[in-house]
């Protein structure tokens, strides 16, 4: 048991102290008078040194291992001669702490003691050891891969590039703008509002990943197809604060596609110039014999009438079915190639096409146009007329709506279709492949080949509220 004068000791230095033990946030802290004795332990190392009679009035020494004392003794030392020192120190179990050994003067100013406040930064050496390990694996990838590797910081709009970004597209980090418009502003005008938008709507809207396919602009004025994709990363409160990808180039491979699909080009273009045939032999030919053979049969309408009724009924059932044919036939001719295509252009031609097949089919078609719409090259316009063929041709066989939409945009460097009906929605095999696309799929599988070979994209959404099929072309105008 202590003695008296000790028990006095604890007591008066436990009742100076409580305000800073009550009020402090974690850690320990240690207070040291001239002579380097402990005259108060408080914090984490209160539990691990016991009751105060323990420590109060003993050197460092007598109860901490020599590597602490090794690191404490300067620093105290370094604080009574006036300076505010701050060091690390270890402790068992790899323990870290950040200690700071701050003076305490009395009235007239003289160092009276030293108090030693230490914080557990175990945890937080981890973290930055595994970020710092982290970034440097992330550096070291970057560096060494052929694909263009990008950092964003999303709080100061900072870009950071890596050395495959120099390769790929020619340019030099040097000369190149540390800021995110050095991106933007290179992606290809047709695609720059859709990438930035689809990124934006990935940040705003709590998400993690981000990919797209565009053409980036390349230092020798150039496009490449590129394969962008990103990862968004997060704060604790889930705000966005950094954003890293990297580039793929797809150029070559766009290439090779282009030449694979040069053969499917030649065979639509092979089946347009059939089609264009057929038509025209259907119309000059085919309906203009029927026709002779209707007049012929007119004039033996004439003469038999009132002789034989059987003979009468017999050939005005004919002349109807014969009339009926010849409909079907001018019908079939438009449709395999609609002559307005080249004598109006394509709103003349839509606007002639949708007429007919609203009055045939008993479904309403609303055609939206702008009144300065400027004729594209025959290509573009014939891609564009058979998306409308076809996706009306499955609004009236599949989806059982009564209206249906066909809009169409021209902005700068692109032009846009979209059909949109309110029925059912298509078969599931229409878009996916199934044994359903035997029977039903092929005009879809036609329309994404036209589409395609065009440099465009076709984009169809189907549900049970209606189906909307999205063509982007560029723009090309139409040739003298």
């Amino acid at each position: 048991r202590p003695s008296s004068e000790a028990e006095s000791t604890i007591r008066k230095t436990e009742e100076r102290y409580r305000a800073l033990v009550e009020n402090f946030p974690g850690g320990s802290m240690t207070v040291f008078d001239r002579d380097f004795r402990i005259l108060f332990i408080g914090g984490d190392d209160a539990k691990n040194y016991g009751p105060p009679e323990k420590y109060v009035g003993k050197l460092l020494r007598e109860i901490a291992p020599a590597e602490t004392c090794e690191i404490v003794e300067p620093n105290v030392r370094l604080a009574f001669e006036g300076q505010k020192v701050i060091y690390e120190t270890p402790y068992k179990g790899g323990t870290r702490y950040r200690a700071t050994a701050t003076p305490i003067f009395s009235k007239e100013g003289a160092i009276i003691e030293v108090l030693v406040v230490a914080a557990n930064i175990t945890e937080q050496e981890r973290a930055r050891a595994a970020l710092r390990e982290s970034e440097e694996r992330f550096r070291l990838l970057a560096e060494v891969t052929n694909d263009a590797i990008w950092d964003w910081d999303l709080v100061t709009n900072q870009l950071w590039w890596n050395e495959g970004f120099e390769n790929l597209f020619g340019y030099s980090r040097e000369e190149i703008e540390k800021t995110i418009d050095s991106w933007y502003n290179r992606v290809h005008p047709a695609e720059r509002g859709r990438v930035i938008a689809g990124i934006h709507r990935v940040i705003d809207e709590g998400g993690t990943t981000w990919s797209d396919e565009y053409r980036f602009l390349c230092k020798n004025g150039s496009y490449a197809y590129v394969l962008d994709r990103g990862q968004v990363i997060r704060n604790g409160a889930g705000k966005a604060v950094r954003m890293v990808g990297g580039m793929r180039d797809l150029t070559e491979r766009k290439r090779v596609e282009a030449a694979a699909q040069a053969f499917p080009a030649e065979l639509l273009r092979a089946q347009d110039e059939e089609r264009r045939r057929i038509a025209r032999e259907l119309h000059d030919s085919t309906a203009q014999e029927l026709a002779v053979v209707a007049m012929n049969l007119g004039r033996l309408e004439e003469w038999i009438e009132g002789r034989d009724a059987w003979a009468e009924n017999l050939l005005a059932d004919s002349l109807a079915v014969l009339a009926q044919g010849n409909r079907d036939l001018r019908t079939l001719a438009h449709l395999l190639h609609p002559p307005m295509l080249e004598e109006l252009g394509l709103i003349g031609a839509l606007r002639d096409y949708v007429e007919g097949f609203s009055a045939r089919s008993g479904i309403q078609v609303d055609l939206e146009a702008p009144q300065d719409f400027d004729r594209c090259s025959s290509e573009i316009e014939t891609a564009l007329f058979r998306v409308v063929q076809e996706s009306l041709s499955n609004v009236h066989r599949h989806s059982g709506s009564k209206v249906a939409l066909v809009k169409l945009a021209c902005d700068r460097d692109v032009v846009e279709l979209t059909i949109v009906d309110r029925g059912k929605g298509l078969p599931e095999g229409l878009l996916i492949g199934t044994a359903e696309k035997a029977r039903v799929g092929v005009g879809i599988s036609g329309m994404r080949q036209r589409v395609s070979q065009l440099m465009g994209r076709l984009e169809i959404a189907s549900n049970r509220h209606g189906t909307t099929v999205h063509a982007v072309l560029p723009f090309c105008p139409e040739t003298s």
